[in-house]
C-alpha cells in the first residue's frame, strides 16, 4: 500500500537515508612518491568547475553561448599523520613537493621535464555510502600544490589533532561516477 508523502510516516517510508557530508575519501601522490597514498583529509569539497558566457549582442540584446571552462582551486584539510617511514608527518611532504617546482633558497625548478608534468600528479576524491562505497568519484588531473598552510602550534589545545591546509591547483577533472 502506498503512504502519502504529504505525510511525516509517507515521508519516512519514501526516504532512503540520504548521503553525509562526513564520509569521503582523499587519494593521491605526493611529490615523487610513487604509491597514492590515501589520506586523512579534515575537510575537504567536491571541486568546482564554471562556463564563462560569450555575450553576442544582437539588436539591442545580449545573446550568450557557452564560452571557456575555468576550474576554482581546491582546498583540503589534512590531518599531519605520520606514514610508514615518514617521520617528519606529511606536512613536510607537502613542502617537499612544492620545492620539486620552485625552490625555497634557489627559486628554480628540480624537475627535468620543462612542462613539470612529471611532478604534477591525479588526484581523486570520492563521496561514500554508508557501507563505505564510493557514490561520486571525480578524479582531478595534473594536481600540485599552489600553497601549504602553516602550522598552529598552541600549548592550549591539547586534545587536537594536528592539521592545515593545501591548496591544490589541477588543470581538469573527470566525474568518473
Amino acid at each position: 500500500m502506498a503512504t502519502n508523502p504529504q505525510t511525516i510516516s509517507g515521508f519516512i517510508s519514501n526516504f532512503n537515508g540520504g548521503l553525509r557530508n562526513n564520509r569521503f575519501r582523499v587519494s593521491g601522490s605526493v611529490g615523487n612518491q610513487t604509491p597514492t597514498l590515501t589520506f586523512h583529509v579534515k575537510s575537504t569539497s567536491l571541486p568546482s568547475s564554471s562556463i564563462t558566457p560569450i555575450l553576442v549582442p544582437y539588436r539591442g540584446r545580449a545573446f550568450k553561448m557557452p564560452g571557456n571552462r575555468s576550474y576554482a582551486s581546491w582546498q583540503i584539510s589534512v590531518l599531519d599523520d605520520i606514514t610508514g617511514n615518514n617521520s617528519t608527518g606529511l606536512w613536510k611532504q607537502f613542502h617537499d613537493w612544492s620545492q620539486l617546482f620552485n625552490t625555497h633558497a634557489g627559486n628554480i625548478s628540480q624537475t627535468t621535464n620543462p612542462d613539470m608534468t612529471d611532478k604534477m600528479k591525479d588526484w581523486s576524491v570520492e563521496h561514500l555510502d554508508i557501507n563505505g562505497n564510493p557514490v561520486k568519484k571525480i578524479q582531478l588531473k595534473y594536481c600540485w600544490p599552489s600553497e601549504v598552510g602553516p602550522i598552529a602550534l598552541s600549548m592550549e589545545e591539547n586534545e587536537t589533532l594536528t592539521s592545515f591546509a593545501v591548496t591544490l591547483e589541477y588543470s581538469w577533472f573527470e566525474v568518473l561516477k
